[in-house]
C-alpha cells in the first residue's frame, strides 16, 4: 500500500490527537513538564517531533535525540529543574529534523553526541536541500555497535542496516530492560521509509 506524504502527515495528526484521551500516563509515574518515568531512570519526553529519551541516575544524563530547538529547550530545562547541570551524551536514532533539530541546544551543555556513521552526512545532505546551515552535528560516530557504562546504566547502540532511513541506531538501556527504536516502529501505522535518506 503507498501512503502519500500528506496522508501519512494527517494519520499521524490524527494518532497524536487521540493519544491525548488515552490513558496510559497512569502506567508511568509523572514527573512536571512533560517527563514520564518509564523504569529505573529512563524515562521519555514529549512535546512535538520524536520522542526524546533520557536516562537521569546519580552519576550521569543520558539524552535520546532532541526534537526542535524549542521543545528541546524545555526538556533541557526540565532537566536541569531535577539537578542536572550536564548532559553527558546527546544519542541521535537518525538525521531527520523532529530528532535532531535541537542538537543546537543540547550541543553547548555535553561534549558528546554520537550517531550512526552515515547521520553526519545525511544531516548535511537534507540541511543543503534546504538551503540551511547546519550546527550540532553529532562529533561521534559508530558503524555496528557502540556500547558505554553512564553510572549503573549502560547504554548500548546498535545499527541493524536500512530501515526508516539508512542511519537507523536502536538504543538499549540495558539494566533498566528499556529499548528506544526512533522511527524505525510506528504505533498502528506502516513506518515511513525514507528512501532518499538511505
Amino acid at each position: 500500500m503507498r501512503v502519500s506524504r500528506r496522508d501519512f502527515i494527517v494519520k499521524m495528526g490524527l494518532l497524536g490527537s487521540a493519544a491525548t484521551f488515552f490513558p496510559f500516563t497512569k502506567m508511568f509515574a509523572v514527573n512536571p513538564v512533560n517527563f514520564l518515568t518509564v523504569r529505573r531512570n529512563v524515562g521519555i519526553y514529549t512535546q512535538k517531533g520524536g520522542t526524546i529519551g533520557w536516562l537521569v541516575n546519580n552519576d550521569a544524563t543520558v539524552v535520546v535525540d532532541s526534537q526542535y530547538p524549542d521543545s528541546a529547550a524545555k526538556c533541557l530545562e526540565g532537566l536541569k529543574s531535577m539537578g542536572k547541570t550536564r548532559i553527558d551524551a546527546l544519542v541521535n536514532t537518525h538525521h531527520h529534523g523532529d530528532h535532531t533539530g535541537g542538537n543546537i541546544v543540547f550541543e553547548p551543555e555535553t561534549s558528546l553526541i554520537i550517531a550512526h556513521d552515515r547521520v553526519p552526512q545525511l544531516q548535511r545532505q537534507q540541511a543543503q536541500m534546504r538551503g540551511d546551515t547546519i550546527a550540532g552535528l553529532p562529533n561521534k560516530t559508530y558503524a555496528n555497535e557502540w556500547k558505554k557504562d553512564f553510572g549503573d546504566e549502560t547504554v548500548h547502540l546498535k545499527h541493524y542496516g536500512p530501515a526508516h532511513t539508512g542511519g537507523d541506531s536502536i538504543i538499549t538501556f540495558e539494566k533498566a530492560n528499556v529499548v528506544h527504536m526512533g522511527d524505525t516502529v510506528f504505533n498502528r501505522v506502516f513506518p515511513f521509509i525514507d528512501r532518499q535518506g538511505g
